[in-house]
């Protein structure tokens, strides 16, 4: 069960329990279940809300840094380095491998040969 299920169903049994202990006619302790519901049902949305924007927040900082990254000088040369390899002298097998991977589209080929062979380069 959910914590805003579990939440839900505390709050109108504690209404229903403040009624029923004031001794009050079945129509108050139906007016009390609605409010608590009610009252749940805005905290949740403030909580979910308020955890959407870190996240997204989160996920703009963590864009940000990738960015910066990506544009690294050492890995620049390396990225010019795979793309004058793969225009002069490419790794057939290497080639091979990314052509079937994108359905023999060269474009994406091209750029998929370019990213695994940075990504070797790297780990020399």
């Amino acid at each position: 069960m959910s914590k805003l299920k579990i939440f839900l169903i505390s709050l109108v049994l504690i209404a229903i329990g403040n009624a029923v202990s004031k001794n009050m006619h079945f129509e108050s302790v139906r007016m009390s279940a609605f409010f608590a519901i009610l009252y749940g049902a805005f905290m949740w949305a403030i909580i979910s809300f308020s955890n959407t924007s870190v996240t997204k927040k989160e996920k703009s900082v963590s864009k940000v840094e990738n960015e910066k990254n990506i544009l690294n000088e050492d890995d620049s040369s390396l990225y010019l380095n795979a793309m004058n390899e793969m225009k002069e002298s490419r790794n057939e097998a290497l080639w091979a491998k990314c052509y079937a991977e994108n359905d023999g589209d060269v474009s994406k080929s091209e750029a998929a040969y370019i990213r695994l062979r940075v990504e070797q380069l790297k780990n020399r």
